[in-house]
């Protein structure tokens, strides 16, 4: 599991170590409604927060930047 801020907001995402990728991490985070897409997201600090679509054609805005982030297994 992995904690995180991306600007004043925070996101959750999990994280995989993979064979083929490195370490992978997904967010999963939906909406107050219940919509949302699990995504695949780049955590450098001081570069945007973009989610990519897993399993769709989705495109999706940076939404913000990574301040920090620090990984909890």
């Amino acid at each position: 599991m992995l904690l995180f801020a991306v600007g004043a907001n925070g996101h959750a995402c999990n994280a995989f170590q993979t064979t083929d990728k490195g370490l992978v991490f997904v967010d999963d985070t939906g909406a107050e409604d219940g919509s949302g897409e699990d995504c695949t997201v780049s955590l450098v600090e001081g570069q945007t927060y973009t989610p990519e679509s897993i399993f769709s054609d989705t495109e999706w805005c940076p939404m913000g930047y990574v301040v920090d982030f620090g990984v909890f297994w």
